[in-house]
């Protein structure tokens, strides 16, 4: 297994009845399982020529674009579920990385994933709310030397 990057993601998430929530650790957000609505994340320590993209699957809308970090994904005041999401890294250091999470949709006991690199983590047409995800950056092992 890769080792985890000390790095630390920084962000909110607002979900149904509770609003805006700061998020500080490599945690489930929201901490108690709620409709996400929207999220920003952000590493407080950017790594050189790394950066975090994201998009997400609205109630209504369909998909996002892709977005830069520390930009919202997703909507506020509207009552409107997310149902998926996907992280990517770009930039020159993105090939000694990877970003995993996970998600927990409506109707599922356990979490999905871990997921990666792009791929949708959560439900399209089903009408299920995404209540909460989990993001790492995980720094890829060394290519053996030669």
């Amino acid at each position: 297994m890769p080792p985890r990057v000390p790095s630390r993601w920084e962000g909110t998430v607002h979900s149904a009845d509770v609003g805006d929530q700061k998020y500080s650790t490599a945690a489930w957000l929201p901490q108690e399982p709620r409709r996400v609505e929207q999220f920003e994340l952000h590493l407080p320590r950017p790594v050189r020529g790394l950066e975090l993209q994201y998009m997400c699957h609205l109630q209504d809308i369909g998909d996002s674009p892709w977005l830069n970090a520390g930009t919202p994904c997703g909507t506020t005041g509207e009552s409107r579920r997310m149902e998926a999401f996907a992280f990517r890294l770009a930039g020159p250091a993105a090939r000694d990385y990877t970003v995993r999470y996970w998600c927990l949709v409506e109707g599922a006991q356990t979490p999905s994933g871990p997921y990666a690199d792009g791929e949708l983590c959560g439900t399209k047409g089903e009408s299920r709310a995404l209540l909460g995800m989990k993001v790492e950056l995980v720094k890829r092992p060394a290519p053996p030397r030669r």
